[in-house]
């Protein structure tokens, strides 16, 4: 297998590069994403311990306020909008 390595311009939709960010969004998902790497980094747990590691993650950094990060009925983890639980 040949890796192949994309610049994120070439990578990303054209409608994704047209939105802005703000700074403190972009340093909110770097202390996150780091959290998350050190604490999955540490673990040698099992798989149900390291997905609820992601879901702190998720909410965290994006869906806190606004979706659902959990199961329902008999679906897996997923994000779900109060109105679909």
């Amino acid at each position: 297998m040949k890796l192949l390595i994309t610049s994120p311009a070439k990578t990303l939709n054209k409608a994704h590069l047209k939105q802005s960010l703000k700074r403190e969004d972009i340093d909110k998902f770097k202390r996150n994403l780091t959290r998350l790497f050190e604490r999955v980094g540490e673990a040698s747990e099992s798989e149900e311990h390291l997905k609820n590691i992601v879901i702190e993650f998720l909410k965290d950094t994006w869906y806190k306020d606004t979706n659902e990060v959990n199961t329902a009925g008999r679906n897996g983890t997923g994000l779900w909008r109060s109105a679909d639980l």
